[in-house]
């Protein structure tokens, strides 16, 4: 299993200062990042599947895509750091209601 945490607050200066995001973006994806730890610890096809239904169930299609653009974003970056090799997105259907 692929413990991803220690890799947020690298993601998140990487957010800050090399793609140049404002303060207000990256506390929201700091936010989202936390809320999806205290629902899974792990990246795998079937915990995002289970997120997105939670998600689905609780808020609004457009914090839905908001908080999912965000874990999206940091899976890319975690594959251009070479610290995964497999996005658990691919061929993962994702419909927001």
């Amino acid at each position: 299993m692929f413990e991803y945490r220690p890799f947020v607050d690298q993601f998140l200066d990487y957010c800050r200062y090399h793609k140049k995001l404002s303060d207000k973006t990256v506390r929201a994806y700091k936010i989202d990042l936390s809320q999806y730890a205290l629902f899974s610890d792990t990246l795998s096809k079937q915990a995002l599947w289970d997120y997105i239904e939670c998600l689905n169930k609780n808020y609004k299609p457009k914090t839905v895509k908001r908080k999912l653009a965000t874990l999206k974003a940091f899976i890319h970056f975690l594959l251009l750091q070479d610290y995964i090799d497999f996005n658990p997105f691919d061929k993962l259907e994702t419909s927001i209601r």
